[in-house]
């Protein structure tokens, strides 16, 4: 009788800790920096890993606090199993949707081991995937603002405002509506293959006046595969009076130099499809 007591008393105990354990605070700001990525806080707000720079350009780690809210789960690190079963890595700063164009990445996130043992990174990549279909030009950070389309269809634009002499750049919603396309953040595949920058403000046919530019811009590798850059400046060079296609033949560039040369046309946008056809070399 009394070592089933003391037994009773040793398990009560033990589960007291372990529930003490399961139900302790956690502070994103106090997490240690291979702690931080995937963890939740006591307040249910999503943990993320940050660059930091000291006044002497050191460049660090800190662990902040999102405003991402996970439903039915608290007060969570990740296990070592889960980011391992994932293909992820404990010094993961911020998150993008680049990560699915990487087969390797995705078969990792969609196997057995990672799909049905651990729900929060599961739930983590599921909402990333699910907000890529609602694209707020407002909400997009600089560096993913040019060359998006808005949910609603319309053209994302950067812009820089000056505010007491110093430069800052917003994305705003432009009237510039794409047919059959919305809710799309441009890839960096394309960025690269285009020759184009994501820090381009505004739309300017004089970057037709580079031949470097419309030689990437009427390669295959964007001509055929960037449907959305495509239809950008088939646009604009239309409204200088230059099909695109025709564009990428050496004489029509030449005729396209004459016309920016003499002030351009005055031709309002032109609605173009989105699937293009294969342009002559230029």
């Amino acid at each position: 009788m009394t070592s089933s007591i003391k037994f009773s008393l040793v398990l009560f105990f033990a589960c007291s800790l372990f529930v003490q354990g399961t139900l302790a605070e956690v502070i994103c700001e106090n997490l240690p920096m291979n702690l931080c990525a995937f963890a939740i806080a006591s307040t249910g707000k999503r943990c993320v890993l940050e660059h930091t720079k000291n006044n002497r350009g050191e460049v660090g780690y800190t662990c902040k606090t999102s405003e991402i809210v996970v439903e039915r789960l608290s007060s969570y690190t990740e296990t070592d199993q889960c980011v391992n079963a994932c293909g992820l890595q404990r010094e993961f700063i911020g998150l993008s949707s680049d990560a699915f164009l990487s087969s390797e990445f995705t078969a990792h996130l969609c196997s057995p081991a990672c799909y049905q043992n651990c729900p929060n990174i599961v739930d983590l990549f599921f909402n990333l995937a699910a907000g890529e279909a609602k694209v707020i030009c407002e909400k997009l950070p600089t560096n993913e603002c040019s060359f998006a389309v808005a949910s609603s269809g319309k053209r994302c634009v950067l812009e820089n405002e000056n505010d007491h002499g110093e430069i800052e750049y917003t994305c705003k919603t432009s009237e510039v509506v794409v047919e059959r396309l919305s809710g799309y953040i441009e890839s960096d595949q394309c960025v690269n293959a285009c020759g184009v920058n994501r820090e381009t403000v505004g739309m300017s046919a004089d970057a037709f006046l580079s031949p470097e530019f419309t030689a990437r811009l009427c390669s295959p590798a964007c001509f055929t595969n960037c449907n959305n850059i495509v239809d950008l400046y088939f646009n604009l060079a239309a409204s200088e009076g230059v099909p695109l296609p025709a564009l990428c033949h050496k004489e029509n560039h030449r005729a396209m130099l004459a016309v920016l040369s003499n002030g351009g046309a005055t031709h309002g946008p032109v609605a173009a499809p989105l699937a293009s056809p294969t342009p002559s070399s230029f």
